[in-house]
């Protein structure tokens, strides 16, 4: 089970921008379990309603589809304005 949370994660580095620039994916390690996640960081402040939406539409896409071509949604969790999705 992966934890919701930033302090189950340990960032290893930055690996890009994505979302016009919008947001940032992180190479992470689960610290209980060793494995290596990828972080997307958002900062909900820098994006407008359309953006948001399909950020949320994202999450629940990679939520609902189970397939090897589709990276999955492990889990999602905001704290104030900033929003990760735990993808393996």
């Amino acid at each position: 089970m992966f934890e919701t949370g930033s302090k189950y994660y340990t960032t290893c580095i930055v690996l890009n921008n994505c979302f016009f620039d919008k947001g940032k994916v992180l190479l992470a390690k689960h610290k209980s379990s060793g494995s290596l996640v990828a972080i997307k960081h958002f900062n909900l402040e820098d994006v407008c309603q359309e953006q948001y939406d399909l950020i949320i539409g994202e999450i629940l896409h990679m939520r609902q589809f189970k397939h090897p071509n589709i990276i999955s949604c492990l889990t999602s969790y905001a704290v104030n304005f900033d929003l990760y999705i735990i993808s393996p």
